[in-house]
């Protein structure tokens, strides 16, 4: 049985509640749910390539996202990449605008760890993509110290 679009963006924002009830790494690690919560985000990283109803998907998947920063903290890292370049493939104005409060979230919480990731980041739209990319998080980056 396949389930409709908008039950899928249901269940990401369902598995987004139930990270809720922690609230940081420490009690995800202390209840042994860390992998449960790695596993689900392999998961759903795929839903970012599904062609069909792409906003609902991603919409989903960048709630779940931004709840994973604050439970799984640095073990979110090595998704970093995957899931920007997934989000950023093919993106439209709308989805673009819908991006930025993931990245400021990202950026806020690792500062000289993201730009790692942003460097690891697939060649999405060419090399002048990644150098934007670069230079923009650079520039967030120095206004940020700058506090």
């Amino acid at each position: 049985m396949q389930l409709p679009f908008y039950m899928y963006s249901r269940l990401f924002g369902m598995y987004s509640r139930t990270s809720k009830g922690f609230s940081g790494q420490q009690t995800v690690k202390l209840n042994g749910c860390t992998e449960v919560y790695v596993e689900t985000l392999r998961v759903f990283l795929h839903a970012l390539n599904v062609p069909v109803q792409r906003p609902t998907l991603h919409q989903g998947v960048r709630q779940f996202l931004h709840r994973m920063v604050v439970c799984l903290d640095t073990d979110i890292l090595p998704f970093i990449p995957v899931a920007m370049h997934s989000l950023l493939e093919l993106a439209d104005v709308r989805e673009l605008y819908d991006f930025i409060p993931f990245v400021n979230q990202v950026i806020q919480k690792f500062k000289v760890r993201f730009l790692d990731c942003v460097e690891a980041i697939p060649l999405c739209r060419g090399e002048y993509l990644r150098f934007a990319f670069t230079v923009v998080f650079h520039i967030v980056y120095l206004l940020l110290t700058m506090r």
